[in-house]
Protein backbone atom coordinates (compact mmCIF):
# COMPACT_ATOMS: atom_id res chain seq x y z
CA UNK A 1 0.00 0.00 0.00
CA UNK A 2 1.44 3.61 -1.23
CA UNK A 3 2.75 5.47 1.94
CA UNK A 4 1.73 8.84 0.94
CA UNK A 5 -2.31 7.54 0.51
CA UNK A 6 -2.14 5.97 4.02
CA UNK A 7 -0.96 8.89 5.38
CA UNK A 8 -3.41 11.39 3.86
CA UNK A 9 -6.40 8.79 5.01
CA UNK A 10 -5.51 8.46 7.82
CA UNK A 11 -5.18 11.91 9.27
CA UNK A 12 -8.11 12.73 7.88
CA UNK A 13 -9.60 9.58 9.97
CA UNK A 14 -8.10 11.27 12.80
CA UNK A 15 -9.68 13.99 12.40
CA UNK A 16 -13.13 13.25 12.21
CA UNK A 17 -12.63 10.80 14.88
CA UNK A 18 -11.81 13.47 17.49
CA UNK A 19 -15.04 14.32 17.67
CA UNK A 20 -16.51 10.84 17.99
CA UNK A 21 -17.13 8.39 20.40
CA UNK A 22 -15.53 6.11 18.55
CA UNK A 23 -12.10 7.45 19.86
CA UNK A 24 -13.19 6.09 23.22
CA UNK A 25 -14.26 2.55 22.23
CA UNK A 26 -12.12 0.02 22.13
CA UNK A 27 -11.21 -2.02 18.54
CA UNK A 28 -11.98 1.54 16.77
CA UNK A 29 -8.44 1.54 15.95
CA UNK A 30 -8.67 -1.84 13.78
CA UNK A 31 -11.81 0.17 12.10
CA UNK A 32 -9.54 2.84 11.12
CA UNK A 33 -6.95 0.58 9.93
CA UNK A 34 -9.23 -1.39 7.63
CA UNK A 35 -10.75 1.85 6.41
CA UNK A 36 -7.61 3.07 5.42
CA UNK A 37 -6.78 0.13 3.09
CA UNK A 38 -10.20 0.07 1.57
CA UNK A 39 -9.33 3.71 0.54
CA UNK A 40 -6.16 2.92 -0.60
CA UNK A 41 -6.56 0.10 -3.91
CA UNK A 42 -3.31 -1.72 -4.43
CA UNK A 43 -0.60 -0.43 -7.17
CA UNK A 44 -0.68 -2.13 -10.32
CA UNK A 45 2.03 -4.48 -10.84
CA UNK A 46 5.07 -4.88 -13.24
CA UNK A 47 6.58 -8.49 -14.15
CA UNK A 48 9.20 -9.07 -16.69
CA UNK A 49 9.77 -12.13 -18.85
CA UNK A 50 13.53 -12.94 -20.69
CA UNK A 51 13.18 -14.69 -24.26
CA UNK A 52 16.90 -14.23 -25.83
CA UNK A 53 17.73 -10.58 -25.58
CA UNK A 54 13.98 -9.34 -25.99
CA UNK A 55 12.27 -8.46 -22.85
CA UNK A 56 8.48 -8.86 -22.90
CA UNK A 57 6.67 -6.97 -20.07
CA UNK A 58 2.85 -6.98 -18.58
CA UNK A 59 1.22 -4.45 -16.85
CA UNK A 60 -2.65 -5.16 -16.45
CA UNK A 61 -3.73 -6.35 -19.87
CA UNK A 62 -0.75 -4.81 -21.95
CA UNK A 63 2.09 -6.39 -22.68
CA UNK A 64 5.37 -4.76 -24.06
CA UNK A 65 8.43 -6.22 -26.38
CA UNK A 66 11.71 -5.04 -26.33
CA UNK A 67 13.15 -3.77 -29.35
CA UNK A 68 15.74 -2.01 -28.47
CA UNK A 69 18.27 -3.31 -31.22
CA UNK A 70 16.22 -2.69 -33.70
CA UNK A 71 16.20 1.20 -32.62
CA UNK A 72 19.51 1.55 -31.98
CA UNK A 73 20.80 -0.24 -35.67
CA UNK A 74 18.55 2.32 -37.52
CA UNK A 75 19.09 5.89 -35.34
CA UNK A 76 18.56 8.55 -37.78
CA UNK A 77 15.98 6.78 -39.73
CA UNK A 78 13.46 6.33 -37.17
CA UNK A 79 13.16 7.86 -33.11
CA UNK A 80 11.78 5.21 -30.57
CA UNK A 81 9.47 7.44 -28.02
CA UNK A 82 8.29 6.44 -24.92
CA UNK A 83 5.38 7.56 -21.95
CA UNK A 84 8.53 7.26 -19.43
CA UNK A 85 10.31 10.25 -17.47
CA UNK A 86 13.20 11.79 -19.06
CA UNK A 87 16.58 12.49 -17.54
CA UNK A 88 17.51 15.64 -20.00
CA UNK A 89 14.15 16.98 -18.77
CA UNK A 90 14.22 19.41 -15.49
CA UNK A 91 10.01 19.10 -15.52
CA UNK A 92 10.15 15.18 -15.35
CA UNK A 93 12.21 15.74 -11.75
CA UNK A 94 9.93 17.57 -10.05
CA UNK A 95 7.23 15.19 -11.37
CA UNK A 96 6.12 11.53 -10.31
CA UNK A 97 6.55 8.90 -12.80
CA UNK A 98 4.41 6.37 -11.03
CA UNK A 99 1.56 6.69 -14.26
CA UNK A 100 4.09 6.02 -16.61
CA UNK A 101 3.68 3.25 -18.37
CA UNK A 102 6.90 2.84 -19.89
CA UNK A 103 5.17 1.85 -23.46
CA UNK A 104 7.22 2.94 -26.66
CA UNK A 105 6.59 3.72 -29.68
CA UNK A 106 8.82 3.76 -33.51
CA UNK A 107 8.61 6.70 -35.84
CA UNK A 108 9.98 6.62 -39.12
CA UNK A 109 11.22 9.28 -40.80
CA UNK A 110 12.04 11.48 -37.84
CA UNK A 111 15.06 12.24 -35.44
CA UNK A 112 12.70 13.86 -32.69
CA UNK A 113 9.38 12.22 -30.76
CA UNK A 114 6.51 14.02 -32.53
CA UNK A 115 4.30 16.87 -30.71
CA UNK A 116 1.52 14.71 -30.88
CA UNK A 117 0.90 12.80 -28.18
CA UNK A 118 -0.23 8.74 -28.40
CA UNK A 119 -3.68 7.88 -26.59
CA UNK A 120 -2.62 5.91 -24.26
CA UNK A 121 0.04 7.65 -23.17
CA UNK A 122 -3.00 9.96 -21.88
CA UNK A 123 -1.59 13.50 -22.53
CA UNK A 124 1.77 13.07 -20.78
CA UNK A 125 4.64 14.03 -23.43
CA UNK A 126 6.68 10.97 -25.06
CA UNK A 127 10.59 11.37 -24.60
CA UNK A 128 13.22 9.70 -26.42
CA UNK A 129 14.14 6.39 -24.97
CA UNK A 130 17.72 6.70 -25.22
CA UNK A 131 17.25 9.40 -22.14
CA UNK A 132 14.11 7.29 -20.47
CA UNK A 133 16.03 4.08 -19.08
CA UNK A 134 17.30 3.05 -22.86
CA UNK A 135 14.83 0.91 -23.50
CA UNK A 136 12.31 0.60 -26.35
CA UNK A 137 9.63 -1.20 -25.29
CA UNK A 138 6.53 -1.45 -27.65
CA UNK A 139 3.25 -3.57 -27.59
CA UNK A 140 3.20 -6.43 -28.41
CA UNK A 141 0.57 -5.93 -30.95
CA UNK A 142 3.05 -3.43 -32.92
CA UNK A 143 6.02 -5.78 -33.13
CA UNK A 144 4.62 -7.45 -36.48
CA UNK A 145 4.99 -4.00 -38.46
CA UNK A 146 8.16 -2.86 -36.71
CA UNK A 147 9.90 -6.25 -38.09
CA UNK A 148 8.31 -5.77 -41.70
CA UNK A 149 9.36 -1.95 -41.22
CA UNK A 150 12.73 -2.33 -40.41
CA UNK A 151 13.67 -5.99 -40.73
CA UNK A 152 13.36 -8.81 -37.95
CA UNK A 153 16.40 -10.47 -36.40
CA UNK A 154 18.49 -12.79 -38.86
CA UNK A 155 17.31 -16.13 -36.81
CA UNK A 156 13.33 -15.12 -36.45
CA UNK A 157 12.73 -18.30 -37.87
CA UNK A 158 15.09 -20.49 -36.09
CA UNK A 159 17.54 -22.95 -38.15
CA UNK A 160 15.45 -26.84 -38.13
CA UNK A 161 17.53 -29.67 -38.37
CA UNK A 162 15.51 -33.26 -38.63
CA UNK A 163 16.41 -36.63 -39.67
CA UNK A 164 14.62 -36.15 -43.16
CA UNK A 165 15.26 -32.26 -43.69
CA UNK A 166 17.37 -29.20 -42.69
CA UNK A 167 16.40 -25.58 -43.32
CA UNK A 168 18.44 -22.67 -42.32
CA UNK A 169 17.38 -19.63 -40.27
CA UNK A 170 16.05 -16.76 -41.73
CA UNK A 171 14.57 -13.12 -41.29
CA UNK A 172 10.48 -12.73 -41.16
CA UNK A 173 9.24 -12.74 -45.11
CA UNK A 174 12.37 -14.76 -45.55
CA UNK A 175 12.26 -17.39 -48.84
CA UNK A 176 14.07 -21.06 -48.01
CA UNK A 177 14.91 -24.03 -49.69
CA UNK A 178 13.75 -27.36 -48.14
CA UNK A 179 16.92 -29.74 -48.08
CA UNK A 180 15.84 -33.16 -47.89
CA UNK A 181 17.34 -36.29 -46.55
CA UNK A 182 19.42 -38.32 -49.30
CA UNK A 183 16.12 -40.32 -50.94
CA UNK A 184 13.69 -38.09 -49.61
CA UNK A 185 11.84 -35.12 -51.59
CA UNK A 186 10.23 -32.22 -50.50
CA UNK A 187 6.49 -31.69 -50.45
CA UNK A 188 7.12 -28.19 -51.62
CA UNK A 189 10.30 -26.63 -52.70
CA UNK A 190 10.61 -23.66 -50.86
CA UNK A 191 8.83 -22.26 -47.15
CA UNK A 192 8.47 -18.72 -46.11
CA UNK A 193 9.26 -17.36 -42.65
CA UNK A 194 6.51 -15.67 -41.39
CA UNK A 195 4.94 -13.94 -37.90
CA UNK A 196 3.68 -16.12 -35.15
CA UNK A 197 5.04 -14.03 -31.92
CA UNK A 198 7.36 -11.41 -30.74
CA UNK A 199 9.60 -13.97 -30.43
CA UNK A 200 10.15 -16.53 -32.68
CA UNK A 201 8.31 -17.01 -36.56
CA UNK A 202 6.83 -20.75 -38.08
CA UNK A 203 7.79 -21.33 -41.97
CA UNK A 204 4.68 -22.11 -44.05
CA UNK A 205 4.30 -24.06 -45.60
CA UNK A 206 5.69 -26.92 -42.85
CA UNK A 207 8.45 -28.07 -44.22
CA UNK A 208 8.25 -31.67 -45.08
CA UNK A 209 10.10 -34.33 -46.78
CA UNK A 210 8.90 -37.93 -47.73
CA UNK A 211 10.74 -41.21 -49.42
CA UNK A 212 11.12 -40.86 -53.11
CA UNK A 213 9.60 -44.28 -54.78
CA UNK A 214 11.42 -43.35 -58.11
CA UNK A 215 15.20 -41.91 -56.77
CA UNK A 216 15.91 -44.36 -59.40
CA UNK A 217 13.64 -44.05 -62.53
CA UNK A 218 12.09 -46.89 -64.69
CA UNK A 219 14.33 -48.25 -67.29
CA UNK A 220 12.82 -50.13 -70.60
CA UNK A 221 13.92 -51.40 -73.74
CA UNK A 222 14.17 -49.05 -76.94
CA UNK A 223 12.11 -50.96 -79.41
CA UNK A 224 12.80 -50.49 -83.48
CA UNK A 225 9.27 -48.69 -84.07
CA UNK A 226 9.32 -45.99 -81.31
CA UNK A 227 8.81 -42.38 -82.59
CA UNK A 228 11.06 -41.32 -79.72
CA UNK A 229 13.93 -39.17 -82.13
CA UNK A 230 16.07 -39.70 -79.02
CA UNK A 231 16.54 -43.79 -79.22
CA UNK A 232 19.17 -44.42 -81.59
CA UNK A 233 20.64 -47.73 -80.04
CA UNK A 234 22.20 -49.67 -82.66
CA UNK A 235 20.86 -53.14 -82.66
CA UNK A 236 23.28 -56.72 -81.08
CA UNK A 237 24.08 -59.38 -84.21
CA UNK A 238 22.56 -61.18 -85.42
CA UNK A 239 20.23 -58.63 -86.79
CA UNK A 240 16.94 -59.20 -87.57
CA UNK A 241 14.54 -57.60 -89.37
CA UNK A 242 10.96 -58.05 -88.67
CA UNK A 243 8.43 -55.96 -87.95
CA UNK A 244 8.62 -57.41 -84.01
CA UNK A 245 9.76 -55.79 -81.52
CA UNK A 246 13.50 -55.29 -81.83
CA UNK A 247 15.45 -55.29 -78.05
CA UNK A 248 18.79 -54.19 -77.22
CA UNK A 249 21.68 -56.03 -75.29
CA UNK A 250 22.30 -53.42 -72.57
CA UNK A 251 18.57 -52.44 -72.34
CA UNK A 252 16.93 -54.11 -69.34
CA UNK A 253 13.58 -53.51 -67.80
CA UNK A 254 13.64 -52.32 -64.20
CA UNK A 255 10.87 -50.30 -62.63
CA UNK A 256 11.53 -47.43 -60.68
CA UNK A 257 12.44 -47.91 -57.17
CA UNK A 258 13.70 -45.62 -53.81
CA UNK A 259 17.23 -45.17 -52.68
CA UNK A 260 19.09 -48.34 -51.15
CA UNK A 261 16.46 -50.76 -52.54
CA UNK A 262 17.68 -53.92 -54.55
CA UNK A 263 15.55 -55.15 -57.60
CA UNK A 264 15.85 -57.78 -59.94
CA UNK A 265 15.16 -56.93 -63.50
CA UNK A 266 14.00 -58.48 -66.77
CA UNK A 267 15.63 -58.97 -70.32
CA UNK A 268 13.98 -59.34 -73.72
CA UNK A 269 14.20 -62.91 -74.93
CA UNK A 270 17.21 -64.31 -76.15
CA UNK A 271 18.75 -62.51 -73.14
CA UNK A 272 19.98 -62.92 -69.38
CA UNK A 273 20.09 -60.73 -67.00
CA UNK A 274 24.24 -60.26 -66.22
CA UNK A 275 23.36 -59.85 -62.22
CA UNK A 276 20.60 -61.30 -59.98
CA UNK A 277 19.59 -57.91 -58.84
CA UNK A 278 21.17 -54.24 -59.03
CA UNK A 279 21.17 -51.23 -56.32
CA UNK A 280 19.36 -47.96 -55.88
CA UNK A 281 22.47 -45.70 -55.60
CA UNK A 282 22.83 -42.31 -54.26
CA UNK A 283 23.26 -40.59 -57.49
CA UNK A 284 19.95 -41.91 -58.94
CA UNK A 285 21.37 -44.73 -60.91
CA UNK A 286 21.75 -48.51 -60.12
CA UNK A 287 24.47 -50.29 -59.80
CA UNK A 288 25.86 -52.57 -60.66
CA UNK A 289 24.69 -51.47 -64.46
CA UNK A 290 21.92 -53.63 -65.24
CA UNK A 291 22.89 -55.07 -68.71
CA UNK A 292 21.59 -58.06 -70.82
CA UNK A 293 23.32 -60.35 -72.38
CA UNK A 294 22.65 -62.70 -75.16
CA UNK A 295 22.45 -66.17 -74.18
CA UNK A 296 23.09 -68.68 -77.67
CA UNK A 297 20.57 -71.72 -76.52
CA UNK A 298 20.49 -73.69 -79.30
CA UNK A 299 16.66 -74.31 -78.06
CA UNK A 300 15.34 -70.60 -78.27
CA UNK A 301 13.06 -71.45 -80.71
CA UNK A 302 11.33 -74.66 -79.68
CA UNK A 303 11.03 -77.31 -82.43
CA UNK A 304 7.70 -78.28 -83.71
CA UNK A 305 5.51 -80.83 -84.01
CA UNK A 306 3.18 -80.82 -86.65
CA UNK A 307 2.27 -84.29 -87.03
CA UNK A 308 1.09 -86.02 -90.29
CA UNK A 309 -0.59 -82.99 -91.82
CA UNK A 310 1.45 -80.25 -89.87
CA UNK A 311 4.36 -78.67 -90.64
CA UNK A 312 7.65 -79.47 -88.49
CA UNK A 313 10.61 -77.27 -87.78
CA UNK A 314 13.73 -78.40 -85.55
CA UNK A 315 14.81 -76.46 -82.34
CA UNK A 316 16.78 -73.46 -83.52
CA UNK A 317 19.23 -70.58 -82.10
CA UNK A 318 17.97 -66.44 -82.46
CA UNK A 319 18.97 -66.12 -85.98
CA UNK A 320 19.62 -69.27 -87.14
CA UNK A 321 17.71 -70.89 -90.45
CA UNK A 322 15.68 -74.24 -90.00
CA UNK A 323 14.49 -76.24 -93.33
CA UNK A 324 10.49 -77.23 -92.80
CA UNK A 325 9.29 -80.71 -93.79
CA UNK A 326 5.44 -81.95 -94.62
CA UNK A 327 5.20 -85.73 -93.48
CA UNK A 328 1.60 -86.29 -95.44
CA UNK A 329 1.82 -87.92 -98.78
CA UNK A 330 0.81 -85.13 -101.65
CA UNK A 331 1.83 -82.00 -99.38
CA UNK A 332 4.66 -79.86 -98.78
CA UNK A 333 5.65 -76.77 -96.54
CA UNK A 334 4.46 -73.27 -97.81
CA UNK A 335 7.90 -72.02 -97.31
CA UNK A 336 11.24 -73.91 -97.73
CA UNK A 337 12.94 -72.54 -94.74
CA UNK A 338 12.23 -70.07 -91.61
CA UNK A 339 14.25 -68.51 -89.37
CA UNK A 340 13.99 -67.85 -85.82
CA UNK A 341 13.56 -64.34 -83.97
CA UNK A 342 14.17 -62.88 -81.06
CA UNK A 343 10.38 -62.89 -79.64
CA UNK A 344 10.87 -67.17 -79.90
CA UNK A 345 9.06 -67.51 -82.83
CA UNK A 346 9.77 -68.68 -86.42
CA UNK A 347 9.22 -66.62 -89.35
CA UNK A 348 7.21 -66.62 -91.37
CA UNK A 349 4.78 -69.28 -90.35
CA UNK A 350 4.45 -72.40 -91.25
CA UNK A 351 2.02 -74.82 -92.78
CA UNK A 352 1.65 -77.91 -95.18
CA UNK A 353 -0.13 -77.06 -98.60
CA UNK A 354 -1.21 -79.25 -101.16
CA UNK A 355 0.92 -80.48 -103.92
CA UNK A 356 -0.49 -79.19 -107.71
Amino acid sequence: VGLDCIFSKLSRLVVIAKDSYCMMRPGCGHFIFLAVIALCPMPTLTTRMINQDAVVESEGRDRFFDVTFLANANKGLVKCCCDSHSSKSAGDKLTSSKDRTGRCKVYKGTNNCPSQEASWAKGRTLRSYEHAGGRCTIAESEVHQVYQDLGSPWDYCPAVQSEYFSIAASRLGGHNNIACALGYSPQHETTTCKFASPQMGTFDPTPQCTRNEEWCPQQYPTTDYQDEPEYHATPIKPEVETGATLYYEDEPFLRATSRGQEVSYECAPGFAPQDSTVKCGNDHTFFPVPRCVLQQQPDHCAAIHGGFYGASVDAAAWGEWRTVTCRGQGYRPNVPTVQCHQDQTFWPEVRCVQKK
